[in-house]
């Protein structure tokens, strides 16, 4: 009687686990339903920022080349006012400068 028991007992102990592993299984299967659904839709928008990030470097790289032309041009700009500030060569001056002709400089390198 007591075998009979102990058997019965470990058939039902078996079931059981049988029957919960059939339960984790449908339960697994409409969670892995739900998940896929919600991954899919983080995966759209992580792809969608990712794409966006792309295109802002992009515009990034676009706008220092923008930047650094500006800089140029600046650089430029305040050259040509220190050239235009620094002193001029008067006509007074050009009617002082007296050329030496080119047998006096070879005679002074002599």
């Amino acid at each position: 009687m007591v075998s009979i028991l102990s058997a019965l007992a470990f058939m039902m102990a078996f079931g059981a686990i049988w029957f919960t592993s059939e339960i984790l299984k449908r339960v697994q299967h409409q969670n892995d339903i739900f998940l896929n659904a919600h991954v899919k839709s983080m995966k759209h928008t992580v792809t969608r920022s990712a794409n966006a990030l792309r295109d802002m470097e992009k515009r990034l790289i676009a706008l220092e080349k923008q930047v650094d032309g500006f800089n140029r041009g600046v650089e430029a700009l305040a050259t040509i006012r220190r050239d235009i500030s620094s002193p001029r060569v008067t006509v007074a001056d050009m009617e002082r400068f007296i050329p030496s002709s080119q047998a006096d400089t070879e005679s002074d390198v002599a």
